[in-house]
């Protein structure tokens, strides 16, 4: 089986470190919970992994969906997304039948309706007749744009062949599900569905894990070692340590 071996370490301590070893399939979210176990922290706070190195850069953040907005204002939020869902959604629907004509209208967009709404009437409609007319060969290159898969996995197709059998009711009123913020927020970037395998981690890599954005700690993780011949084990597992970890809530009102 496959293991990856981090050196995790104190930001401004480096004596203090531990080295875990992790199975391929596990989760990002179970690295957290391993580095939080391996210095004898609580589990009670958000946590945030960016992968630049540099704190609260949101491109190579890897976060819980109840955590991506900390520190963002709504305003921004709304502007920064409603910018980047016409980009992307506009690449990807264009290709199959969709005419995407985007309006700034994200003031009057809330919370997660937001991007729920930048599907009109129309396009769904549209999107729903494409459906209705495709063929195997149109399901499959559809499944390719949607999913960013070259070679889209059968339940890819099965679920556009799914939605095909809607009538347009049900049709639309998946698709609002499908477009809302919310929905995509769980998927993308999620520590809990992402598993260490997935990040295609190099030798020698080096991010940032940072725990508790009130009073945060900040932690380096490095890849160490990548065994493709490792034992069936128990992971993830503390292999090596240095230093004395500090007390989570020394100095702190908790």
């Amino acid at each position: 089986m496959k293991t990856y071996t981090f050196h995790v370490y104190l930001s401004d301590d480096q004596t203090v470190w531990r080295q875990i070893e992790m199975a391929a399939n596990q989760t990002l979210h179970e690295l957290h919970l391993a580095i939080l176990d391996a210095f004898g922290f609580d589990q009670l706070h958000p946590y945030s992994f960016f992968l630049s190195g540099e704190a609260w850069d949101k491109e190579s953040e890897y976060t819980l969906p109840e955590y991506r907005e900390y520190g963002i204002s709504q305003e921004e939020l709304v502007k920064t997304t409603a910018k980047e869902e016409e980009e992307e959604i506009t690449e990807e629907l264009e290709p199959i039948g969709i005419e995407w004509d985007y309006e700034d209208e994200s003031a009057d967009y809330e919370d997660d309706e937001m991007i729920a709404n930048l599907l009109s009437p129309d396009d769904i409609e549209n999107f729903w007749q494409s459906l209705q007319e495709a063929d195997e060969t149109q399901l499959n290159m559809a499944a390719q744009m949607l999913f960013f898969e070259t070679e889209p996995e059968q339940d890819m197709i099965q679920f556009l062949k799914a939605l095909k059998e809607l009538d347009k009711e049900d049709f639309t009123k998946i698709i609002k599900l499908l477009a809302s913020d919310e929905f995509f927020e769980a998927l993308l970037n999620n520590p809990e569905t992402i598993t260490l395998n997935d990040m295609k981690f190099r030798k020698g890599q080096e991010f940032l894990y940072l725990y508790d954005y009130d009073e945060p700690w900040e932690f380096r993780v490095r890849v160490e070692k990548i065994n493709r011949r490792a034992k069936e084990d128990d992971y993830p597992r503390v292999v090596a340590r240095g230093g004395e970890a500090p007390a989570q809530y020394a100095d702190r009102n908790v």
